[in-house]
């Protein structure tokens, strides 16, 4: 249709084109004629000029630029209407019961009740142990851990004296735990254990010695020990019950002189919420007794009493806790109250990451008898002290984790102590072997830190320092103790097949007091202690062990004339049933 339209225009413009054309023409000749003058016998006179040939042209055709449209001006108005014929439709669905889904927990590992361990090392060192662990229990369970390990070696005290002193020891312990547990997460726990040590007081003074070394029963030092506890405890889930852990202990210690101490240690902790608070508080009360046949004059009753009231707040980021320890310190006819701010503020900068921490505390500390062979062996049964004063412990630091396996602590305590107690060369004795104290009041600065690294379960790492700074009051030196110790120990776990241990152990530098010449004091050098452990599992029940002690062979003394042996090793069996 559109191209039939545009046909019939365009031979309507043709037509009118040669209608323009010949129009032109004729008025032209028209023209001409006017200019020619006629003869009487109608013959043309005149002058044609032709300029040239006639050529006759078509002007260009132009296109169209637009597109035909058809406009309609009545617009048809179309509607549509919908109905919706509802019913319901009929469906039927039969239930078909099915069992419930059970998720089964992960298989138990298989627990062995008995292990046994045996073995034998260098300085005639033999080694036995026995374990044994009821099965698993909701009702109770029980634990008993027999062991021994002795040594018969010998060791060279210096180079000035030839004969060598004998340093056997003797470690034996027999130790029965039980738990019971109640309904409402309630539990009683009762233990009794046995310990008997022997030692001997081989760090002579060898300008002292005769020519020929004493025999070995005259220094030989005996401890024995029974021990008995008995403590109920719960654990709570709702804020509005009431906390508890409270026990009793009992201890009875002899030495080969017929010396003794009975020792009783009651406490208590309680607790409970009022609204977001946590309220409580701790209790504590211990008496001790020392007798001396040597000497009946040489009784040393000491009693101490603590309550340590206490308040617990914790916000979204922050916990502080804030109490007053309240201490009644008894000493033969002398009686003392003390009292201590007890405030510790933790500060959660970002999300367990990152949280530094501040407090200030103090505490009395006992000093009994047996508290103190613990820390060194070769004390004389005839030391007597009084309690140490811990006036003041402020505290700061920062702890937290890099990652989920990466954790660290580091801080900075400041105290001010009051007879604080350092080991001395007791020179009442005939060879100066045995070890007294002498007191002083001291200000302590310790920097600690510590990483510990859980790379997996098969290896872990652990970094350890301590750095000490004493300001003595009278005393020339801090006797025997050292300005820093460092600690590193690796585990590593082959495919439960190989294990590998490997410890260092730093000592800094100490001083012992000189009472012979004229310098104050004894330098003692640093020590370096470094350990390598195996163990191969043959299978689960069967594996061998061998350990190496003092790689180095580094003969240090810990105490004044008491070196150590060097180089020392042992291997052995363990087997499980």
């Amino acid at each position: 249709m559109i191209d039939t339209l545009i046909n019939i225009k365009q031979k309507k413009v043709i037509e009118v084109k040669a209608i323009i054309i010949l129009l032109l023409f004729v008025t032209f000749s028209s023209f001409a004629q006017s200019r020619i003058e006629r003869n009487t016998n109608d013959t043309i006179v005149g002058d044609v000029v032709v300029i040239k040939a006639y050529s006759p042209a078509v002007s260009d055709v132009n296109k169209i630029q637009f597109t035909p449209q058809v406009t309609d001006t009545v617009m048809p108005n179309i509607s549509f209407k919908y109905y919706l014929r509802t019913s319901p439709a009929k469906t039927h669905y039969n239930v078909i019961p099915i069992h419930a889904a059970k998720i089964l927990p992960e298989p138990l590992t298989k627990l062995y009740d008995n292990c046994v361990k045996a073995g034998f090392g260098s300085y005639a060192t033999p080694l036995a142990e026995y374990c044994y662990s009821s099965h698993r229990s909701k009702e109770y369970s029980l634990n008993v851990h027999l062991k021994h390990e002795s040594s018969t070696g010998k060791i060279k005290l210096n180079d000035d004296y030839p004969e060598k002193a004998h340093l056997g020891y003797s470690n034996n312990l027999a130790d029965i735990n039980s738990k019971i547990f109640f309904k409402r997460n309630k539990q009683m726990q009762l233990g009794i254990k046995y310990s008997r040590n022997v030692v001997h007081n081989y760090g002579f003074n060898t300008s002292l010695l005769p020519d020929t070394m004493p025999d070995k029963s005259e220094y030989r030092q005996r401890y024995w020990s029974a021990n008995t506890h008995l403590r109920f405890l719960n654990t709570v889930n709702q804020k509005s019950k009431l906390s508890y852990n409270t026990g009793i202990n009992y201890s009875f210690m002899e030495n080969i002189q017929k010396s003794n101490q009975h020792t009783i240690e009651i406490d208590a902790t309680l607790s409970q919420y009022h609204n977001k608070e946590l309220l409580g508080g701790d209790l504590f009360v211990g008496a001790y007794a020392f007798n001396s046949v040597v000497d009946s004059l040489m009784t040393d009753p000491k009693i101490l009493i603590e309550a340590k009231p206490w308040v617990k707040v914790k916000g979204r980021k922050w916990d502080v806790k804030a109490g007053l320890d309240i201490v009644n310190d008894h000493y033969n006819d002398s009686s003392f109250y003390h009292f201590y701010p007890n405030v510790m503020f933790n500060f959660n900068l970002v999300e367990d990451y990152f949280s530094p921490y501040i407090g200030v505390q103090g505490k009395a500390e006992v000093n009994h008898y047996y508290k103190l062979i613990q820390e060194n062996p070769f004390v004389s049964p005839n030391i007597m002290l009084k309690n140490t004063n811990h006036i003041f412990i402020g505290m700061a630091g920062l702890k937290g984790k890099i990652s989920q396996k990466l954790s660290f602590n580091f801080g900075l305590d400041y105290s001010i102590i009051d007879n604080a107690y350092f080991f001395v060369n007791d020179t009442s004795e005939q060879y100066d072997n045995l070890f007294i104290a002498e007191s002083d009041d001291v200000q302590l600065l310790t920097l600690h830190g510590q990483v510990f690294w859980d790379k997996s379960k098969s290896l872990r790492f652990l970094l350890k320092g301590e750095y000490f700074n004493y300001t003595m009051s009278v005393l020339d030196k801090p006797w025997h103790k050292p300005d820093y110790t460092i600690t590193f120990s690796t585990y590593y776990n082959l495919r439960d097949k190989f294990i590998v241990r490997f410890d260092v152990f730093a000592l800094g530098e100490q001083y012992a007091k000189n009472f012979y010449g004229q310098e104050k004091y004894i330098k003692l050098k640093g020590m370096i202690d470094i350990n390598l452990g195996f163990e191969y599992r043959y299978n689960k029940r069967i594996s061998a062990f061998v350990n190496f002690n003092n790689i180095i062979s580094q003969k240090y003394q810990r105490w004044n004339q008491y070196p150590t042996q060097g180089f020392n090793a042992h291997g052995g069996l363990m087997f499980s049933f």
